[in-house]
């Protein structure tokens, strides 16, 4: 089973993050920080209807998130 405190720990630091891009729409925010992870783990460029977020275990991006330094 998954852990869930990893839905507060994951949503608080896309909290962190969104409070210092507050114009952006939450979709764009999501899609943003995904580009940018998949583009530092060498991950295929893909068409935003192509986007491949659904796969990346929450642990792995919630750590990549505690590091995220911006857009």
């Amino acid at each position: 089973m998954r852990d869930p405190m990893r839905v507060r720990k994951i949503l608080c630091e896309i909290h962190k993050i969104w409070k210092t891009y507050p114009d952006m729409r939450f979709g764009q925010l999501i899609i943003n920080l995904y580009t940018v992870y998949a583009k530092e783990h060498g991950l295929p460029k893909r068409p935003l209807e192509e986007v491949r977020i659904y796969g990346i275990e929450d642990d792995e991006f919630y750590e990549w998130l505690l590091k995220f330094e911006g857009f």
